[in-house]
């Protein structure tokens, strides 16, 4: 029988001096790591060692060497350190810093997709140590999640350069030698074609659409089914698989993973400023601090994000509504973003009911004007005709004065007409009455309703004598009525379930708008209102106009003091 070797007395098996090997955290093709203890500063390290069965391999043993050596050269936040190189009893080996955490491919095993800001997160501070890296001429070439690690403290770190070549020593690359992840694989990497750093950027391409997407762009279920796909498929684009991808988001993965290395981004600073200018749009707090409470609870964060988005893009769309007819399409654009996070957004939808009412209503306006404008046109342009066609004929008869005295009678008449015609429009627009009958007609229509106007208004004379008293009465009771109403503090949309308090202080009285709803007098009770985010009005005969942007939370209170200035 064959003895069988504990993983922890295979541990204790492994000597090098100034560590002590902990415990395994990882194993690769080439080395397994370890977390041990560098015993003459006394601090945790990741120890890489080589496989004992390559090391009787000169290539791995240079290849593993280099990588020491390269990585020693670089110092970045976003870059783990090199601390020490060397080999003991034929175990050769590389300590680097720890870092307390998991790596990005751990990562996507449990939450399949991330958020869209904790994924441009990760890939601008993976581009930023690219950069970084690059302008020291060197590349990475195995730029995959495996080799992406995130600290609990919310650091993302790019690792294992053990392919990593100089710019210089990227053309001994031989023909259809390929070094690298194929899923992450650029389609010169692929086919042994010379590299250079963009290949990199096309691998951080991947990276970004994967964490998007929840797949990545390329597949195969074989080795050679990979590089094909990389070589010659599309992907699906982004905007079909998630509902919260703009058109800019998509196009920075497009061209990051374009297959002519011309046309995707030519340096990894150029990436990381397209995504940071992606992640200026969601006011989001310090990167490293939402990560890292991403990594601990990434539900909550979640939906947290996915309720600040709507908050955001509700805020926005009441703001455009206050600008004017002019900015209608963008705040329905805005409402139209919350109803793509929550599609049962009431509000969302009562306004894009309001707004497409008003842009129907405006456009129907329009086209009446333009139609009552082509249809004066149409008659000046008739009389004119008329017109002329007389003076033409009349040119032809023998004697003057009677063409004299027919072009003033005939011009006279063509005025009367164009000035009735002024008149009537003027008649149908203002009253709309119908332009269809005679003048005859008309008149006598008319006389027949002053007629029946009469008759009916002595009917109503002595119903009135009658109901004075009454009359009275009712009058005095509705002005009751209307003063009480007039105290402000009838608030409308009370019956919620949910719903935050706002108190609302003036140094005079003054009338609430909440959301473009009016909703009372000031210096009154509470006014319950959804949780969220509100954008308030304070307005007073006399002074100036306030403005308030509020966040309102379930069952909490929220107080507003606004001293009004009266205006100049």
């Amino acid at each position: 029988m064959g003895i069988v070797v504990s993983r922890a007395e295979a541990i204790e098996k492994i000597s090098v001096s100034n560590y002590r090997v902990i415990e395994l955290i990882g194993s690769g093709g080439m080395a397994n790591i370890y977390k041990a203890i560098q015993l003459s500063l006394d601090r945790p390290v990741a120890l890489k060692i080589m496989h004992q069965h390559l090391s009787m391999n000169e290539g791995f043993v240079a290849r593993f060497e280099m990588e020491a050596k390269q990585a020693a050269q670089l110092h970045h936040e976003n870059i783990v350190s090199i601390i020490d190189y060397g080999q003991e009893y034929g175990n050769y080996y590389i300590a680097m810093e720890y870092v307390d955490g998991n790596n990005l491919k751990q990562l996507l095993e449990k939450q399949n997709r991330l958020p869209l800001e904790i994924s441009l997160l990760i890939c601008h501070q993976v581009a930023e140590g690219l950069k970084y890296a690059h302008s020291q001429n060197l590349v990475h070439r195995d730029i995959k999640p495996a080799n992406i690690i995130l600290s609990n403290d919310g650091r993302v770190m790019i690792t294992d350069f053990g392919i990593a070549k100089g710019d210089a020593d990227l053309s001994i690359t031989a023909t259809g030698q390929m070094i690298g992840s194929p899923a992450y694989m650029s389609p010169e990497q692929a086919a042994g074609r010379p590299i250079d750093h963009r290949t990199d950027i096309f691998s951080l391409g991947i990276i970004l659409y994967e964490t998007i997407a929840g797949e990545k762009p390329f597949k195969g279920d074989t080795y050679q089914a990979m590089v094909t796909s990389v070589m010659s498929q599309l992907p699906e684009p982004l905007r079909k698989i998630r509902v919260d991808v703009n058109s800019e988001i998509e196009a920075i993965a497009e061209k990051a993973i374009a297959k002519d290395v011309d046309s995707r981004y030519q340096s990894a600073e150029e990436i990381a400023d397209a995504i940071y200018a992606q992640l200026e749009r969601f006011k989001l707090p310090p990167g490293r601090k939402l990560i890292s409470s991403f990594l601990k609870n990434p539900g909550r964060v979640t939906e947290k994000l996915r309720v600040e988005k709507v908050s955001n893009h509700m805020e926005s769309a009441l703001y455009f509504l206050t600008q004017g007819e002019s900015r209608l399409k963008e705040a329905k654009r805005e409402f139209e973003d919350v109803l793509r996070f929550d599609k049962n957004n009431k509000s969302a939808k009562k306004y894009i009911a309001k707004i497409d009412s008003h842009i129907s209503t405006s456009v129907n306006l329009s086209l009446g004007a333009r139609s009552r404008t082509k249809a004066r046109l149409l008659k000046i342009l008739g009389a004119i005709a008329i017109m002329s066609g007389v003076i033409l004929a009349l040119l032809f008869l023998p004697r003057w004065d009677e063409v004299k005295e027919r072009l003033l009678k005939h011009s006279s008449n063509i005025d009367s007409l164009h000035q009735q015609s002024k008149v009537s429009d003027k008649t149908a627009e203002a009253a709309g009455t119908d332009k269809s009958k005679p003048p005859d007609a008309r008149a006598g229509a008319d006389k027949a309703a002053e007629s029946k106007k009469g008759n009916i208004s002595k009917v109503t004379d002595k119903g009135s004598q009658q109901k004075d008293k009454s009359g009275a009465k009712s009058a005095q009771k509705e002005n009751t009525t209307a003063k009480s109403k007039s105290a402000g503090y009838n608030y409308p949309d009370q019956n919620i379930k949910e719903y935050g308090l706002l108190t609302v202080k003036t140094n005079v009285p003054a009338e609430i708008y909440i959301d473009l709803k009016r909703y009372g007098a000031s210096n009154g009770p509470a006014v319950r209102i959804q949780p969220g985010r509100h954008f308030v009005e304070i307005k007073a005969d006399g002074y100036r106009r306030m403005t308030r942007r509020i966040f309102t939370e379930k069952d909490k209170s929220t107080d507003l003091k606004i001293n009004l200035v009266t205006e100049r």
